[in-house]
């Protein structure tokens, strides 16, 4: 048999979390991680199941005048499948317009309706998982404030493993040592 050791290349090694180190960050630069490029399945279907919720509740809600005898029951079925309708939608928004913004000032972070902005002062602790970039019901990443109970945080799914990495990076130059263990 033949020995292939000698044929063996080393790789460059990386950090603990696996992130390149090689290349510089711009610390001045504005950081946007928009959350479409990995939600837009996810939000197409939110909005395709909220069309037919909404179709749905409207025909009905069309065809009570006709059925006399269900005209209350067809009336509740139809407006609970509309607000449902809406809802999704109204949830699908978070997948196609949100977003993380990172600057030298802090963090701002879209998730639809809802959201949050924080100064880096303001950030006691933070954890980036990097699992989230796989498992969406992971937080990617959680901010702690010494005013709040529960941390900030940003869902799973959202965000590549590259973008976790930038991430941590930028978590690291902006908020050294308060990363939660």
């Amino acid at each position: 048999m033949s020995d292939f050791s000698s044929l063996a290349v080393a790789l460059p090694q990386a950090n603990r979390h696996g992130e390149s180190e090689s290349i510089p960050l711009d610390l001045a630069a504005t950081y946007s991680f928009m959350f479409v490029r990995r939600r837009w399945l996810a939000g197409g279907g939110k909005v395709f199941q909220a069309g037919l919720m909404l179709g749905t509740g409207v025909f009905l809600l069309s065809q009570a005048s006709s059925t006399p005898n269900l005209v209350l029951q067809i009336a509740i079925v139809g407006t609970l499948l509309a607000i449902g309708g809406i809802a999704i939608l109204a949830y699908a928004v978070s997948d196609f317009l949100g977003g993380l913004r990172v600057d030298p000032h802090g963090i701002r972070v879209r998730l639809g309706w809802s959201g949050f902005s924080i100064t880096w002062p303001e950030v006691a602790r933070w954890r980036i998982n990097d699992e989230a970039a796989k498992i969406p019901d992971l937080y990617s990443v959680e901010i702690v404030t010494p005013e709040s109970r529960l941390p900030l945080t940003v869902p799973g799914g959202r965000l590549s493993a590259a973008d976790h990495h930038v991430l941590r990076r930028l978590f690291h130059s902006f908020a050294e040592n308060r990363e939660l263990d």
